[in-house]
C-alpha cells in the first residue's frame, strides 16, 4: 500500500504542478463550459424553460465530446510518457510490482478526473438560482448522472491506461484511447450493419450507451455496476500484464 500511495502522489504531482496538467484542466473547463452554454442556449434566451434537465441533457452532443477529449488527455502520459522519457525502467526497478504501478497511476488519473467533474457542480447551482429548473424534481436524474460519470470514468480511464501501456508515444496512446472509446460506444451502430440479431444484442449489452441510458433513467442495477467495474478491471489487468512483459524483456 505504501508503494501504491507513492506512485499515486508522484502522478498527482504531475497533474497539479506541470503546465501540461494545468492545460488539461483548462481544456476541461472550456469543454464543459461550452457544453453548459450549449444546453442553456438550446432552452432559448439563456434560461431553461422546463422544470427538468432531462430533455437538454439527452440532446447535448458535447457531453460525449468532453469525455472523448478529456480521458485521453488524462491517460496519455501515464505509462507511455514514462517510456518516452526513459524513466519507466527506473520505476520498474523500484520495489513495486507492475500491478501497483498501473493501479497507482490509474487512481491518480481517476482522482484528477473526479476533481475536474466536481467543478461542474457550479453549473447546477447557477441553473437552480437563475432558471425555472426545479432540483427537487430531478434528484433521480442528478444522482444517475453523477453515478454515470463515476462509472463511465472508471471504464474509459481504464481503456486509456491500457492504451498508454501498449506504446511509448503519448500521442499515439491518446489516439488509441479515442479509437477504443469510440469503438465500444458506437458498437451497436456497427452491429446493425450485419443481419445477425445475436451480434446486435451482444453489441447493445457491451456498449456503454445501453447502460448509460439506464442510469440516466434512474435505473441503477447490480448488472450495470458489474459491467463498468468488470470492464475496468479487465483493462487494468491487461495493462499490468503488458507492463510485466516489458519487465521480463528488460
Amino acid at each position: 500500500m505504501r508503494s501504491l500511495g507513492w506512485i499515486w502522489r508522484r502522478e498527482m504531482g504531475w497533474f497539479v504542478r506541470t503546465p501540461a496538467g494545468f492545460g488539461i484542466g483548462v481544456l476541461f473547463l472550456i469543454l464543459t463550459g461550452s457544453s453548459f452554454w450549449y444546453m442553456v442556449g438550446q432552452a432559448g434566451m439563456g434560461l431553461l424553460g422546463s422544470a427538468s434537465l432531462r430533455p437538454y441533457l439527452e440532446a447535448n452532443p458535447l457531453q460525449w465530446v468532453v469525455m472523448l477529449l478529456t480521458v485521453p488527455a488524462l491517460t496519455m502520459n501515464l505509462i507511455a510518457g514514462e517510456k518516452e522519457s526513459g524513466t519507466i525502467d527506473h520505476l520498474l526497478a523500484a520495489p513495486v510490482g507492475a500491478g501497483q504501478v498501473v493501479a497507482g497511476k490509474f487512481l491518480a488519473a481517476l482522482t484528477a478526473y473526479l476533481l475536474l467533474w466536481s467543478l461542474t457542480g457550479l453549473h447546477l447551482v447557477l441553473l437552480a438560482r437563475h432558471s425555472s429548473w426545479d432540483p427537487s424534481a430531478d434528484l433521480g436524474l442528478v444522482a444517475g448522472l453523477g453515478t454515470l460519470l463515476v462509472l463511465s470514468g472508471l471504464f474509459y480511464l481504464a481503456i486509456g491506461t491500457l492504451c498508454s501501456s501498449l506504446t511509448s508515444s503519448p500521442v499515439l496512446a491518446a489516439v488509441m484511447t479515442m479509437g477504443g472509446m469510440c469503438l465500444v460506444f458506437f458498437l451497436p451502430f456497427l452491429a446493425e450493419l450485419t443481419d445477425s440479431r445475436t451480434a446486435q444484442s451482444v453489441a447493445a449489452h457491451i456498449s456503454p450507451r445501453h447502460h448509460a441510458a439506464a442510469l440516466l433513467g434512474g435505473r441503477l442495477s447490480l448488472a450495470v455496476v458489474a459491467y463498468y467495474l468488470s470492464g475496468a478491471w479487465l483493462m487494468l489487468f491487461a495493462a499490468a500484464r503488458a507492463l510485466e512483459a516489458r519487465m521480463w524483456r528488460a
